[in-house]
């Protein structure tokens, strides 16, 4: 228990030995038609050192039309890649750059990096310059999320709290007392009227967002956004035994994945609270996940150095992605359903290839 616990606060603040990510890895075989070994590609390995990141890679996430992908690393930088051409567009550079967590906003306009300092920064994607910098928690920020709207980003921090900032206007609306522990992990239901919070207290919260009534003059924006909004708590979903580190929401919003450092993801039905399946199969903690856009499948990243495919209806594995080397920190889908993007403490990046359900090969290998 106490080394998956350094493996997660590793992982948040990029800041323990790299030793501490490994695994015994237990590989599986990828079942019914599906290849045992995903083809791999390798990049030129001049490119690799020109323009990888130097250390783990903590983060991924697609850009809404699918075309680009962020990248956070423990080197300090976060990066932007063509996904199609497998290049990396631009090294994201500023005062702090690291990208602890990485999140698009829905008009692809900016990217939320979340930073060791307690800061958030804001990237324009066109110009690749800071926006501006978000400041207000006082210990590492570890997850952002923007809501479906875009108007509301959502930040989770080390110091046990999530805020919730007003975009246009830069403004801190809500600082909400969330865990007792570490907040790990934030996401916003599909309708925007939940938000999911998880913490090192092996909880995850579900609160709910309202704006009441009319806002009065004084409470709206120059472009009449409203800052009366408030939150309160609607379930305590308890179930996990180690430390929660990743959540999400179904597209439907019927369903919450978690994943734990207890090696286990569970699927928790809204409406009821309850879980609906413990999914079983990794072989340690479990760092990520991530639904496909139809929700059909979920993705899930594990310090035992694979990615792991499920069919949300039955709960089944679907197939293994092995080809890491340490521990997988971070998993996302593309927006077309049709890869599947994974970041590793081998400071590596890959993209799989999934059709018809299938692993038809890896995209791009070893993005370092």
């Amino acid at each position: 228990m106490v080394l998956v616990k350094r493996v997660l606060i590793a992982v948040l603040v990029c800041g323990v030995c790299l030793a501490q990510a490994q695994a015994a890895t237990t590989r599986t075989r990828a079942k019914n038609r599906l290849p045992t070994k995903p083809v791999e590609v390798d990049l030129p390995g001049e490119l690799l050192l020109q323009t990888g990141h130097a250390a783990w890679v903590t983060s991924v996430a697609f850009s809404p039309d699918g075309q680009l992908l962020a990248s956070g690393g423990a080197d300090g930088t976060t990066k932007l890649w063509a996904v199609q051409s497998r290049e990396v567009l631009r090294t994201l550079s500023g005062p702090t750059a690291e990208g602890i967590a990485v999140a698009f906003s829905p008009d692809g306009k900016l990217l939320a990096s979340a930073c060791a300092d307690g800061t958030v920064n804001m990237w324009a994607i066109q110009s690749g310059e800071l926006a501006f910098t978000l400041k207000g928690h006082t210990a590492p920020v570890t997850a952002a999320a923007f809501s479906p709207d875009g108007k509301l980003l959502a930040t989770a921090s080390a110091d046990k709290t999530v805020k919730l900032w007003l975009v246009h206007n830069r403004q801190e609306i809500r600082s909400i007392p969330a865990h007792t522990a570490w907040v790990t992990a934030v996401a916003f239901s599909p309708n925007g009227q939940l938000l999911a919070t998880a913490g090192a207290d092996k909880t995850v919260k579900l609160w709910t967002l309202r704006t009441p009534g009319k806002p009065r003059k004084s409470q709206r924006t120059a472009v009449g956004q409203t800052t009366d909004i408030t939150e309160k708590l609607w379930r305590t979903l308890v179930g996990h035994t180690a430390d929660v580190t990743a959540v999400a929401f179904s597209p439907n919003g019927a369903l919450l994945a978690s994943a734990s450092t207890d090696k286990t993801i569970k699927l928790w039905t809204i409406d009821t609270g309850k879980a609906a399946q413990t999914l079983i199969g990794h072989t340690a903690a479990v760092f990520a996940v991530a639904f496909s856009p139809n929700g059909a499948l979920l993705a899930s990243a594990s310090a035992d150095e694979t990615v792991k495919v499920w069919g949300v209806q039955h709960g089944t594995l679907g197939y293994t992605l092995s080809g890491h080397t340490l521990a997988v920190l971070a998993v996302a889908f593309s927006p077309d359903a049709h890869t599947i993007a994974s970041g590793s403490a081998d400071r590596t990046v890959k993209l799989w290839a999934i059709q018809d359900g299938e692993v038809a090969r890896t995209l791009a290998d070893d993005f370092q």
